[in-house]
């Protein structure tokens, strides 16, 4: 499990135009608000907080907006970034 949250965490890394990154966040369920000029995806098995503080850029940038999501065992975070 931990292996396949490693591929997810370094797939979201990438600039919102791969198809990975798409396949992502199309999969958490969210719809991303269109603010910012980039974007990371955060996932967790332990919380909501875990998931946003995986995702990329977090820390480094400065967040616009942070949205949220559980699926079965896996929480979301996606988080739009100035």
């Amino acid at each position: 499990m931990r292996f396949v949250l490693a591929l997810l965490i370094v797939a979201c890394c990438v600039q919102p135009a791969d198809a990975g990154h798409r396949a992502l966040v199309a999969r958490s369920g969210i719809h991303p608000r269109n603010v910012g000029s980039h974007e990371g995806v955060g996932v967790s098995t332990t919380g909501y907080i875990a998931a946003r503080n995986s995702a990329c850029y977090w820390g480094r940038r400065t967040p616009l907006s942070v949205q949220y999501s559980k699926r079965g065992n896996l929480y979301y975070a996606v988080v739009r970034y100035k």
